[in-house]
């Protein structure tokens, strides 16, 4: 089973940036989704989500595995 979201560690680990910044960028992507009328989780962000903010960015299988 893959995980359905983010958390501001994954970020940081994906884009390689400070946990200030991961946290920021989840941020922005969940309040444009809110703006749309979505429901967000406070400090994640939706796989399909950041992936369209991200093309070419890859995530690592190991931080999508669910334990």
């Amino acid at each position: 089973m893959k995980k359905q979201f983010l958390s501001a560690k994954d970020v940081q680990i994906i884009l390689g940036r400070s946990k200030t910044t991961a946290n920021r960028r989840i941020k922005q992507m969940n309040d444009e989704l809110k703006k749309e009328g979505y429901y967000t989780e406070q400090g994640m962000v939706p796989v399909v989500v950041f992936q369209e903010k991200y093309k070419g960015v890859h995530i690592p299988d190991e931080l999508l595995e669910v334990f």
